[in-house]
């Protein structure tokens, strides 16, 4: 072998490598990317998509996702169209959900909302709900008040309810 075939093998293999450390740095880099992608953000690139949500309760909820806030979505299912609010942090596991991820909203105020806003809105249009906690117990009711981390419900009796025990509220 001559210099200039040696000399070329070399450039070829010093090409090879280069391309090579580009792929790695770009695979890193895309996993990297999805690291920085919250729950919230894949819900909102899901948006009227139909899914389903297996519980912490054990309850099962399936419907079009609505609307997505800072710890919470809207689904609407889809027969009985009934609308129910869940907590993100409840949720095991989700089908059907978009690969892609999207902003919740471009308003950081928006995107900032919690579910305990979400439920003083709620509380002020006196809806009649169904709140299901982590037990599985669904309570119906009024929400009469809604604290920091509380909410209170007035159905058959009066009950204070731990918001970090919540898993969704559906409107009846």
């Amino acid at each position: 072998m001559d210099w200039h075939e040696l000399l070329a093998d070399v450039e070829a293999q010093a090409e090879s490598w280069a391309e090579r450390d580009r792929q790695l740095v770009a695979a890193d880099q895309a996993r990297l990317e999805r690291r920085s992608i919250a729950a919230n953000q894949r819900f909102a690139g899901s948006l009227h998509a139909l899914i389903s949500c297996t519980m912490r309760s054990g309850e099962r909820l399936d419907g079009h996702v609505e609307a997505v806030g800072a710890n919470w979505a809207l689904l609407t299912d889809p027969h009985s169209h009934n609308e129910s609010i869940i907590a993100l942090e409840q949720v095991v596991t989700v089908r059907g959900m978009a690969q892609h991820a999207r902003a919740i909203s471009a308003s950081p105020i928006v995107a900032s909302l919690d579910l305990m806003w979400v439920l003083q809105r709620i509380s002020r249009e006196r809806s009649r709900v169904r709140c299901y906690v982590l037990d599985g117990v669904g309570l119906s009711g009024v929400i009469d008040q809604v604290g920091a981390d509380y909410v209170v419900v007035n159905g058959d009796v009066q009950q204070l309810v731990m918001g970090a025990s919540i898993v969704s509220i559906t409107r009846l």
